[in-house]
């Protein structure tokens, strides 16, 4: 028997999904951005790609005014939505000798934009940070700041488009900032570093109110953190690849009422998604595969957050073949983790192969229609949802009434084995991505249309 709060929380999940399906039916329109340059894994390869490229080598630009745009450097454009400035097919090393030493004492990145509210685009750009290694030794920034590639600071109207980031502290910064759209863009680490975190290579940052801004089509590989959301609202981050990485996504501190859907989370060392103290945020649609601590981990009492339609699989069986067994890390090896927060509804995941495919340590949280892997339950009415609740693991006693017998997506069959023995690969992870767009169109009206509140 389903409580009247549990429906209306249902209607407000309905409502969610049908954003998340028109935003579907929008970018299916668009094509995949391909990067300007080929993607540098080192600093020998990224001035090769630079040689190579048709780049125009830039010394740092830095613009506090829309003045600046013209005046200071002359790009082309107006600023006007049909016209916009254009920053375009610049090569910009922040290890540059010709970096004047003053430099440093006002600014940190390669490009600098505050306080304006013209349109503009930087595109086609490669960007090389002072994070990084150099003969296998990791050579530190002068500064701890120092070496981000863009910083975006009280503006709105900016596009950021099919730029490549390398070694960058943090590739893409955004602090107060608004209608803004990152697409495209290649973010690079440091693939020789044993442990990304440790050596502060971020990919895009979005802090302090910032609001209805697009992440989107972006790949990130060896971040300490993909994409990053803190003290923001009605933001959306769709189809960004982010492997081998510390974290893929992460809704923090007052992150509320954002948008995370069609992602691919896989092959990270830490967690593939993170949420603490963020609310009502919508979790949809993505993949989240073979990372070694947790699929999705939710902490820090996150409350209010729809977790749907996402194939979380595999996750915790890959430690052994990603960091050394001493290296202080606790291994939870959990598909999902709840480890605080409450109001959290989690419907018609398909949860897989995990290590531990699901733990509940906080009360409050529904459960419902989602596919484990581990169930062993019967259907004998054969309505395709277990007679028998699913109990989720922890010390919450919470239950899934009503788990399903079958995979929400028809993909359990290739978590059997690990990626080293014939698994899931990369590619099959993308394509995974599409199934599950497809189902959630069918699936999210059935959901809530087969039972009927007693």
């Amino acid at each position: 028997m389903k409580s009247e709060d549990s429906w209306e929380a249902r209607g407000i999940v309905v409502v969610k999904l049908i954003r998340v399906l028109l935003l579907l039916l929008v970018l299916s329109a668009f094509p995949v951005p391909v990067s300007a340059v080929a993607e540098p894994d080192s600093l020998e390869v990224a001035q090769l790609a630079f040689e190579s490229s048709g780049l125009n080598e830039s010394l740092p630009i830095d613009i506090r005014t829309n003045a600046d745009f013209e005046s200071k450097y002359s790009f082309e454009g107006n600023g006007t939505p049909e016209n916009p400035y254009l920053i375009e097919n610049l090569y910009i090393n922040l290890n540059s000798s010709e970096i004047p030493d003053d430099f440093w004492l006002d600014n940190y990145s390669a490009i600098t934009i505050f306080c304006t509210s013209a349109h503009f685009i930087i595109r086609n750009c490669l960007f090389m940070g002072e994070a990084r290694w150099d003969n296998e030794t990791y050579v530190e920034p002068f500064l701890d700041l120092r070496g981000y590639g863009i910083h975006l600071q009280a503006l709105s109207n900016a596009t950021v488009y099919n730029n490549t980031f390398v070694f960058t502290t943090v590739g893409v910064y955004g602090y107060y900032i608004h209608e803004c759209n990152i697409t495209g863009n290649n973010f690079l680490g440091n693939p020789l570093a044993p442990h990304p975190m440790e050596y502060g290579v971020g990919g895009i940052e979005i802090e302090e109110n910032s609001a209805h801004n697009t992440i989107s089509f972006n790949t990130m590989q060896n971040c300490w953190s993909g994409v990053l959301l803190e003290d923001t609202h009605d933001n959306s981050v769709l189809n960004n690849t982010i492997t081998q990485s510390d974290c893929a996504i992460h809704l923090w501190r007052g992150a509320f009422d954002n948008l995370v859907s069609l992602n691919n989370c896989s092959y990270n060392y830490f967690y593939g998604m993170g949420v603490g103290a963020a609310w009502s945020n919508m979790i949809s649609n993505n993949t989240v595969c073979w990372n070694v601590r947790a699929g999705i981990l939710v902490q820090e009492q996150a409350s209010g957050n729809v977790i749907a339609f996402n194939l979380v699989a595999g996750n915790g069986v890959l430690e052994d073949a990603w960091l050394p067994s001493d290296d202080g890390i606790d291994y939870l090896g959990h598909g999902i983790y709840l480890e605080e927060g409450s109001d959290n509804t989690l419907i018609q995941n398909d949860v897989i192969g995990n290590k531990i495919n699901a733990q509940n340590d906080v009360s409050e949280n529904l459960y419902d229609a989602n596919y484990w892997s581990d169930y062993e339950g019967v259907d004998s009415d054969g309505n395709g949802y277990g007679d028998t609740p699913y109990e989720i693991r922890g010390v919450s006693s919470a239950y899934d009434e009503n788990p399903r017998m079958e995979s929400v997506f028809g993909l359990d069959h290739l978590f059997i084995e690990s990626p080293a023995d014939g698994g899931l690969s990369p590619v099959q992870a993308g394509i995974a991505v599409t199934s599950i767009a497809a189902v959630s169109c069918i699936s999210i009206i059935y959901i809530f249309s087969r039972r009927k509140p007693v």
